[in-house]
């Protein structure tokens, strides 16, 4: 019996086949992957994957003459956090936004006054004030001014306080000043250098109304019907918020805000554009349009590609509840120019004493191991989904490699989401649950079904996972549909548009063909409805390599065929 290891280091994973090469064709005999220790490419993965063939071999007793490993580039992935881009509100400022514990209820427009002042310091004739409280401790206080100010004839339209004590300045109040609203962690001096101020509070679940109504804002604080825009650029800052606040400038204009430098790409040709802008521009362009990328104050990062995905587009998804996706900016993968200098490969002789070889490349590796897929047509288009770049091969013409894969949907759920990479990770692979109660889930499919045991403790409220462990919660802020919507169009923008872009610019098209996927992201519960999304009349599958390995080994596997093609030397 004579065994080759064939080792597929990814940016993730590291895959390990060892096969019998004196049977036509291999026989897998022993398969085993791990976590990738470094970065790809580098000679700590390298090193670990050595340790990692030694300890196969130890269990299997029996040595390999020699291990097959490909020539690599790292890739590199990045959530890319752009400055917020500055909104042009003329006079009007957001004085308020997003409190957690606002109190009362309703639409107040008025005056503001320092609660402490005299109360003569206003007259009644003026019209409604809202009560500004600048003590951040002081909502004893502020419930004994406010009588005062009622009692010298004033209309009290809001109250707006420094400290988080809404609720305990409503709940010794509202007797006397009715529904109105009363929002807390305000910045009080900034709400003092107004002369009008709209305030709102919505019912609990709701989201402001009347305060996101430009025509309504503008007519309410006094600017006037040539200001519409300015008002429509601070009603879309107060979207999906339960509560607002927003006050015209009694000096005019907000200050001047120093203008950051902005991320941007440098496109083959030279030309700089930004990443917002970029975005679109990506997906109609071919693999390799872009030669490198900055974001200040950093060096340009040289590329030989780049994916970017935009997260801010699901904000403004239809069928999304408003406000329920917060700070969305940008994720990234980048394949880096280093070219590769089989470093890795004399990293890993030092950790094992046998034979090292390079051959072929993942690519063609992947598809040599796919098409042993029982059923496979050799005319196939071969799609390996690796951790950090997209390969795609067709029987014939140069392999594809994009930057952007399943690391990139990682980070693009965890920015969205707000959660760990870990969590992240679990929570993209497939259906979610709501824990309703300790034994009561509702499924994505609305079907709703009683738990054998009791939920474990700290998931009921929450969205959960399949864990490693059990039950994993990582969102309480959707509803299961919300959810599915999100993922599922995440994984449209950061694997179906990247495989369009590369089939589009690969000389074959989108035309009807089978399609293997390999790679780890192609265990996806959901992976080939995404990618035949694009491609309906394609015929997508997920590779079983020599029929028993499944869907991850098509590398590993395809590396000892690729050293038995070329006469094991």
């Amino acid at each position: 019996m004579s065994l080759v290891a064939g080792v597929d280091i990814g940016n993730a994973t590291t895959e390990i086949v060892i096969a019998d090469t004196d049977v036509d064709p291999a026989t897998p005999i022993m398969w085993d992957r791990g976590a990738t220790k470094g970065p790809k490419g580098s000679a700590e993965a390298a090193l670990r994957a050595a340790r990692m063939l030694t300890r196969m071999e130890r269990r299997l007793g029996a040595t390999c003459k020699q291990a097959v490993l490909t020539p690599q580039s790292p890739v590199l992935t990045h959530r890319i956090d752009l400055p917020t881009p500055i909104v042009d509100t003329g006079s009007l400022t957001l004085v308020a936004i997003g409190s957690s514990t606002p109190a009362g209820m309703g639409v107040g427009v008025g005056h503001p006054v320092d609660i402490a002042a005299p109360s003569s310091s206003a007259s009644a004739e003026n019209g409604p004030l809202v009560l500004v409280a600048r003590d951040p401790l002081g909502y004893r206080a502020t419930v004994l001014q406010v009588p005062r100010w009622l009692a010298d004839g004033h209309m009290i339209v809001g109250l707006l306080l420094a400290g988080d004590e809404a609720g305990l300045v409503w709940s010794r109040l509202s007797s006397i000043i009715g529904s109105v609203p009363i929002i807390d962690s305000v910045d009080t001096d900034l709400a003092l250098r107004c002369d009008r101020i709209a305030m709102e509070v919505a019912a609990p679940g709701q989201h402001v109304r009347i305060l996101g109504d430009p025509i309504w804002l503008a007519d309410a604080l006094g600017v006037g019907p040539d200001a519409h825009e300015n008002a429509r650029a601070a009603t879309n800052l107060t979207r999906g918020h339960r509560s607002a606040a927003i006050g015209r400038l009694r000096d005019g204009r907000p200050p001047k805000r120093p203008i950051d430098p902005s991320p941007f790409v440098r496109w083959s040709d030279g030309s700089v554009l930004g990443f917002s802008d970029a975005c679109s521009q990506l997906r109609l362009l071919p693999v390799g349009s872009v030669r490198g990328y900055t974001v200040p104050p950093s060096a340009e990062v040289p590329v030989d590609d780049l994916w970017v995905v935009g997260l801010d587009a699901l904000e403004f998804m239809p069928s999304l509840r408003s406000g329920s996706m917060q700070d969305l900016r940008h994720v990234m993968a980048a394949l880096a120019t280093e070219p590769p200098n089989g470093d890795h490969a004399h990293a890993f002789a030092d950790g094992w004493q046998g034979r090292v070889v390079l051959r072929s490349s993942e690519a063609q590796a992947a598809r040599l191991g796919a098409l042993t897929t029982p059923g496979a047509r050799p005319d196939s288009l071969i799609v390996d989904l690796g951790g950090g770049t997209i390969d795609v091969v067709a029987a014939r013409g140069p392999a594809i490699t994009a930057a952007g894969s399943g690391e990139l949907l990682t980070e693009a759920v965890a920015h969205a989401l707000s959660i760990s990479s870990g969590a992240a990770e679990w929570a993209k692979r497939g259906p979610a649950s709501r824990i309703d109660s300790p034994q009561l889930v509702t499924d994505e499919s609305g079907d709703r079904r009683f738990l054998e045991d009791p939920a474990p403790h700290g998931t009921v409220g929450w969205l959960v996972t399949p864990g490693p462990s059990g039950p994993l919660p990582f969102t309480r802020g959707l509803s299961v549909a919300e959810w599915r919507l999100i993922r599922l169009t995440l994984k449209q923008m950061v694997l179906a548009d990247n495989l369009r872009r590369v089939r589009g610019h690969s000389g074959k098209g989108n035309e009807p063909v089978d399609v293997i996927v390999v790679g780890g992201p192609a265990g996806d519960d959901e992976i080939l409805e995404v990618l035949r999304s694009n491609t309906p009349e394609s015929s997508f599958g997920r590779a079983n390599v020599a029929g028993v390995l499944g869907h991850r080994w098509a590398v590993a596997y395809g590396l000892v065929l690729a050293n038995s093609d070329s006469g094991g030397t």
